[in-house]
């Protein structure tokens, strides 16, 4: 995910018991380290990076060179700190800079029911993205054109789930041939879908190349790079992030079998997609791409359109949903020359719902020359100013779903919250209360 992202005097005193069947925080990073062993990536070190854990009572930092001072030392486990709560730079399943270096941040409530070993590879997932940020700056995506990508566009929808099964059938393949002319299919797809939508190339391969080679990292401790079940998924259109998840581990996959030295390829040079890298790998094969016949074409384009109507009315649902939610709500009105702008948000859990309305279903973050807020957990309703709906500022926000109101203190001509699920500083700005709505508005004083 991309971010623009009382000390207790005897140490462990305020050490939760792990509540029953809750992640065991220990066993997870014991079994980061056995299978760190592994030889995932070229000059991938797991060991070596910083891992902060949030076990929904405190947040646990593992081998951090310069632990801030609000963390205090665990007794009997060397190298680990702890503070009370979740410390407010642990947002999502990430990662972030704390006390000065990139660090890992898994959220263990974020994974009900994932065995330990599922979690350590979430751990080596978000371990990885350390790696990618430090050694490869340039392995990244532009978050903008998530919003302008064609998700109700029945074709591109059509071509993405053929696309699937072709990686899916060049991964199960038996023989180097068969998945070389299934992957030549799905290449020659995607070429085509690219073509007519060309900012799709552009959002996908970079995913890809973030997102997929981590996950391909994460399947590689966990001996899942053969496993295509995640490509057959009918995810919905507005899924296409987390869908690239899985097409970048396939054709990394796919690349172990094709081109065994891709990894240390992209290593020495400069930044590849996947994609081309598979395209060179292919290059020289004389054979003819395979084909799908057309009843399963028509039979993927009927779930296409399904999809995309599903998807209309689902937008339709959560703005409905969103505006009957009971509880208090709070609503921020800025003014022309002090727009809230985006310092982080939830690229999985969004959903563009009109022309210049965006639902944040997880995570915000926004800042202005007035303060900044973070918001977790609750849904928060954003209206942008200019042609993008996030990224040219934001003049009105509305969080839904408090169930109790949130104590504000007001001292100093400054508005302040401080709790899990909304953390604010603002200052010159007036505060009234309407019922059950809290309206604040930026730049009034």
């Amino acid at each position: 995910m991309i971010f623009f992202a009382v000390l207790f005097a005897l140490a462990g005193s305020f050490l939760a018991i792990p509540q029953e069947n809750a992640p065991d925080p220990y066993a997870v990073m014991d079994r980061v380290n056995r299978l760190a062993d592994k030889s995932l990536w070229p000059g991938f070190e797991p060991r070596r990076i910083p891992v902060a854990l949030f076990t929904g009572a405190q947040t646990l930092l593992f081998a951090h060179p310069n632990p801030p001072d609000n963390f205090i030392p665990v007794k009997a486990r060397e190298g680990v700190t702890a503070f009370p709560g979740r410390h407010e730079s642990i947002v999502a399943n990430t990662s972030v800079d704390l006390g000065g270096a990139l660090t890992a941040t898994v959220m263990l409530e974020s994974l009900p029911g994932k065995s330990t070993a599922e979690i350590a590879g979430v751990v080596i997932h978000e371990a990885f993205h350390v790696f990618q940020k430090i050694k490869h700056k340039d392995w990244t995506t532009n978050e903008a054109l998530l919003f302008t990508y064609p998700m109700d566009d029945v074709e591109n929808q059509a071509s993405l789930l053929l696309e699937a099964r072709a990686l899916a059938r060049a991964v199960e393949a038996k023989t180097k041939a068969e998945a070389s002319r299934w992957a030549a299919c799905h290449l020659n797809l995607r070429l085509k879908r690219n073509q007519k939508y060309p900012e799709t190339a552009d959002y996908e391969r970079g995913v890809e190349l973030y997102e997929g080679t981590a996950h391909y990292v994460e399947a590689t401790m966990l001996g899942k790079i053969a496993d295509t079940k995640s490509l057959a998924l009918p995810w919905r259109p507005d899924q296409i992030r987390f869908r690239c998840y899985f097409t970048g581990k396939a054709l990394a996959g796919l690349l172990d079998g094709m081109n065994p030295g891709w990894k240390q390829g992209l290593e020495s040079g400069r930044a590849e997609f996947l994609y081309a890298l598979l395209q060179k790998s292919l290059a020289s094969a004389e054979m003819e791409p395979a084909r799908f016949e057309e009843a399963e074409i028509a039979q993927l384009t009927a779930i296409a359109e399904r999809a995309v109507d599903e998807l209309r009315r689902s937008r339709e649902r959560a703005v409905v949903e969103f505006h009957e939610k009971p509880g208090i709500r709070m609503v921020i009105e800025t003014q022309q020359d002090n727009l809230l702008q985006l310092s982080g948000f939830d690229p999985m859990n969004i959903l563009k719902v009109a022309e210049k309305e965006v639902l944040h279903q997880r995570m915000l973050a926004l800042s202005c020359k007035d303060g900044k807020l973070q918001i977790v957990g609750l849904p928060a309703l954003t209206i942008g100013q200019g042609p993008h709906p996030l990224f040219n500022g934001i003049k009105r926000l509305e969080i839904a779903g408090f169930s109790e109101t949130p104590k504000i203190s007001e001292k100093e001509n400054k508005l302040t919250i401080d709790s899990d699920s909304l953390k604010m500083v603002l200052t010159n700005a007036s505060l009234t209360r309407e019922d059950s709505i809290i309206r604040i508005i930026l730049g009034s004083k």
